[in-house]
């Protein structure tokens, strides 16, 4: 038997619990939950407890419980959803959504197009292979795109967001955010707060806004805008 999350820490842990092939839909017992639902389209709804949950091949629905739950899609087109505890959501190959919701979670699209959620709480969020959507939520969170053409919302917080290879999309909110382009044409828009912009490769556009905001464009052919306040500008190699 395999085991979904597989750690040192298995000896210690209670017996893999084993899905069909069919279309399973399961709901979770009080305490901790370990399942490999194997191959089907399966939904399962997770109960208290740190909960390992293993989609296996198929589109699956897995929902987290009250505990620090770990949420694997697998292969498929997965949706993935925390709950209230610290959660551990990662989509798989495939097209997924993935939704934090409350607590300090860690969501990871890996391969295809991704939507990702991080909900309340100070989010790390990672988009990996694809053009993914990524909103950050309410919290201070970590964003890495990965590669792919993405679109990052950071949310209100102070946040760090990396959009990695690719022509991104990046914005920050309320707050006062690291906000980096990475390879590609990029286009970042701090909106509020004292924020930090950097395009690195590419021809950028980047919008500081107002606030006193630092705007570096790196190399490339880079377009800077900033507001009201006192700003710190750096265009760096190419026509800027």
């Amino acid at each position: 038997m395999r085991r979904p999350f597989a750690s040192a820490k298995s000896a210690a842990l209670p017996p893999v619990q084993l899905g069909t092939n069919g279309d399973d839909d399961l709901i979770g017992t009080p305490l901790q939950d370990i399942y490999d639902l194997l191959g089907g389209n399966d939904h399962f709804q997770a109960g208290g407890g740190d909960d390992f949950i293993g989609g296996g091949p198929g589109d699956d629905w897995l929902e987290g419980g009250a505990g620090n739950d770990k949420l694997n899609g697998g292969n498929g087109n997965d949706r993935l959803a925390g709950h209230t505890g610290n959660d551990t959501l990662v989509g798989g190959d495939g097209n997924d959504v993935l939704h934090g919701n409350l607590g300090n979670d860690v969501l990871r699209g890996h391969a295809g197009t991704d939507f990702l959620d991080g909900g309340n709480g100070n989010d790390r969020l990672f988009g990996g292979r694809g053009n993914d959507q990524i909103f950050g939520g309410f919290g201070n969170d970590k964003i890495g795109a990965g590669t792919g053409n993405d679109v990052v919302n950071a949310g209100g917080g102070h946040d760090v967001v990396n959009g990695g290879n690719g022509n991104d999309r990046i914005k920050g909110e309320a707050g006062n955010d690291l906000l980096i382009g990475g390879d590609g044409n990029d286009i970042i828009h701090a909106n509020r707060g004292q924020d930090e912009l950097r395009g690195k490769g590419g021809d950028d556009y980047l919008d500081g806004g107002n606030q006193n905001d630092v705007v570096d464009g790196g190399t490339g052919h880079d377009t800077i805008f900033v507001g009201y306040g006192n700003d710190t500008l750096a265009g760096r190699a190419g026509n800027d």
